[in-house]
C-alpha cells in the first residue's frame, strides 16, 4: 500500500480477502467482540481485542498501519473505532459485522 494514499472508509470482503491472502504487513485486522464468540469462529489472522478493552491495548496497535475493525453486527467496531480516532490513530476501517465476511471463518 503506498504510504500517501487515502484509507477508505469501507472495504469489501473481497479486499479483505486479498490483504489476509497476500498477508500484507501494512494492515492490522482486530476481532472487537467477546472471546467466546471469537472462539464460535473469527475472520482468520484476526487479532482479539474486545471493544471495551481496545485502550489497553495500544501497544499491540501500530498506528503505521491500517487497522481493520470488525464485531458481530459494525456497532462495537464502531466504538472502538472511535476510541482509537480519539487516541490519535488515522488510519481506521470499520469493517462492520463478522456478517459482512462472504469467505470461510477460522476456529
Amino acid at each position: 500500500m503506498d504510504k500517501n494514499a487515502s484509507v477508505p472508509s469501507k472495504i469489501t470482503p473481497e479486499f479483505l480477502k486479498k490483504i489476509l491472502d497476500e498477508n500484507d504487513k501494512n494492515y492490522l485486522l482486530i476481532d472487537v467482540r467477546t472471546p467466546s464468540e471469537y472462539k464460535k469462529g473469527h475472520i482468520p489472522s484476526a487479532l482479539l481485542i474486545p471493544y471495551d478493552e481496545i485502550e489497553k491495548h495500544t501497544e499491540e496497535i501500530s498506528k503505521e498501519k491500517v487497522i481493520i475493525l470488525y464485531c458481530h453486527s459494525g456497532r462495537r467496531s464502531g466504538i472502538a473505532l472511535s476510541a482509537l480516532k480519539n487516541l490519535g490513530y488515522k488510519k481506521l476501517i470499520n469493517f462492520g459485522g463478522i456478517t459482512n465476511w462472504t469467505y470461510p471463518l477460522e476456529k
